[in-house]
């Protein structure tokens, strides 16, 4: 049986977008991850990951505990209400005193400009890509709604994924474009043993080493072939891969990391670097939205309350509880036991590890729960009283913490965003947070050494550690993590089901989190659900029964 029909779309990597770029990302990228899926399924320690593993309950009498108020838990309210589950049968809880889990708007206190000035601390772009496409389906559903409602629309506007006024500085260097240093790379610090091929004889870019690191899984055109290839390194992480298979020094994989990169990044898996080249494709359409992300999570939340879904904020589990009865009891931390038919528990696995859990859970749930790996992620959203820089938005980059940093899209925004992952956020968290200004003033001036220090004196500061929320840091897999433990984590137990955008395959982005919600549901409900809006090819059919396709549409 093949695994797909057909990949042909280049990977390469730009340093102009800082992340995988290529040909347009077309359906065979949305193949690809389905192929990837099959793959995880088939080759799991564990039972395969079957689209339904519970009877179907009764949609008009079943009762749904969701704990999470992140986008996998709002979405996983929306795609029950679309089932048929009254919204008076479905409660949401959310620990902290927001919803939107990493998808996270701040609003800074002084307007500027006429507008509301803010910034993204989480989620804060969105790819038009065929992969992301169930984002945009629930934007589109939301705004029939909000019209339907006379409620303000969600607005897209561009986002500026790179611009040629970006900005590099590492190893002390002055800063140079982004363009320069690809046709320069010398001119960035770093020994000619790592910049310079000496059998071209000439200095290369660092995404001109990549495309030839990559180039043992582009050049197959056969595409069983070429997911073939890249699964046989899931065991290893990418920088294994540079130094046995491309015969690297630390040098050169420092020198390649740095430029395109973040400080570990390298340590994770190599099928989720390879695969992750589809999220950043530079010539598709990006986007955000008027007044930030937290615009989609405000529509949701809307949307959910006015069908009677109950939303309990500041309400963290504490425990849930072993079946009875046909119901799942869930203890909250300062409250009552409730039991539902159903519990959907669409959290990382930080918090799920605090919880008590059920004695009869899977051996191998609890080993994935303590194993599967997340990385930390550190942002900073600062408001000045005016523009200092003159990029249209994009973001430069600097080998100091905190590594990148942002300039808004949006034209009447005096806000910029710095963020460092991985070991760059772990310095971070070290330091006071008057050091850390300090810290993030100065990794300004290494890219804008001419701005004046007045005017670089913020109005406003706000930042966040996501290692350290109820959030928890993004999902991040290592070597052979996805082959050892994701199905399992996926996998349900009992009448209680798993959503987070750490269960899907693609890490940190919104796109994840809904996906991951599909599965949940699916195996709450006893059924094949698909996205709002979109007419998804079902996983293959349960072979001992025959199951229920259903598409979902928004109530109004």
């Amino acid at each position: 049986m093949p695994l797909i029909r057909k990949v042909e779309s280049a990977m390469t990597w730009s340093l102009a977008s800082q992340a995988f770029a290529g040909a347009p990302a077309d359906d065979d990228d949305v193949q690809l991850y389905t192929a990837y899926e099959q793959w995880l399924r088939e080759n799991s320690p564990g039972d395969p990951v079957e689209p339904l593993r519970n009877e179907s309950p009764d949609v008009k009498t079943v009762t749904v505990g969701i704990v999470g108020g992140g986008h996998a838990g709002l979405y996983s309210a929306m795609l029950l209400l679309g089932q048929g589950v009254p919204g008076r049968n479905i409660t949401v809880f959310e620990a902290s005193d927001r919803l939107g889990g990493r998808v996270y708007t701040h609003q800074f206190k002084a307007r500027q400009n006429d507008v509301t000035q803010y910034s993204d601390l989480g989620a804060m772009r969105l790819p038009d890509i065929p992969a992301h496409k169930i984002v945009f389906d629930v934007i589109a559903d939301l705004n029939v709604w909000l019209a339907q409602h006379t409620k303000p629309l969600l607005k897209q506007i561009p986002y500026h994924l790179s611009a040629p006024e970006n900005l590099i500085s590492v190893n002390g260097r002055k800063p140079i474009s982004v363009v320069k240093a690809e046709t320069n790379p010398e001119l960035l610090g770093f020994p000619a043993s790592a910049t310079k091929d000496e059998s071209q004889r000439k200095h290369v870019s660092a995404s001109g080493f990549m495309n030839l690191a990559l180039h043992r899984f582009t050049s197959i055109k056969d595409p069983e072939k070429r997911l073939a290839t890249i699964l046989s390194y899931d065991n290893i992480s990418f920088s294994q891969y540079l130094r046995a298979e491309m015969g690297w020094q630390a040098d050169r994989i420092n020198y390649v990391e740095t430029v395109l990169s973040a400080t570990g990044n390298f340590d994770r898996a190599v099928p989720e670097v390879v695969l992750s080249r589809g999220e950043f494709d530079p010539n598709a359409r990006w986007v955000t939205l008027a007044g930030g992300l937290g615009k989609l999570t405000a529509a949701m939340a809307d949307y959910l309350r006015a069908h009677n879904v109950a939303i309990h904020m500041t309400t963290p589990i504490a425990a849930v509880g072993e079946t009875k009865d046909g119901k799942v009891p869930l203890t909250p931390a300062n409250g009552t036991p409730r039991s539902f038919h159903r519990v959907i528990l669409a959290i990382p696995t930080a918090p799920l590890r605090l919880m008590d859990t059920p004695a009869s859970w899977a051996v191998e749930k609890k080993a994935a729960m303590r194993r599967l790996a997340t990385e930390d992620l550190y942002k900073v959203g600062l408001q000045f009283p005016k523009r200092w820089w003159d990029s249209p938005g994009g973001q430069s980059h600097t080998d100091r913490a905190p590594w990148w940093l942002v300039y808004p899209s949006d034209p009447k925004m005096n806000t910029v965003l710095l963020y460092g992952w991985a070991t760059d956020a772990r310095n971070m968290a070290t330091l006071s947070q008057d050091q850390r200004l300090k810290v993030i003033t100065d990794a300004i001036r290494s890219l804008h050494p001419k701005v004046r220090q007045t005017d670089l004196k913020p109005l406003e500061t706000v930042e966040v550690f996501w290692g350290n929320t109820q959030a928890g840091g993004i999902g991040h897999f290592g070597p052979g993590q996805f082959t050892d433990y994701y199905n399992i984590m996926q996998r349900n137990e009992g009448y209680v089901s798993f959503a987070g955008e750490h269960l899907s395959l693609h890490h940190g982005w919104i796109a994840g989190a809904c996906q991951s919600a599909l599965l949940a549901v699916s195996h709450a409900l006893g059924m094949i659900v698909n996205p709002i809006g979109f007419d998804a090819a079902p996983p293959p059919p349960r072979t001992e029964t025959t199951t229920t396709h259903r598409a979902v549409k928004l109530v109004t």
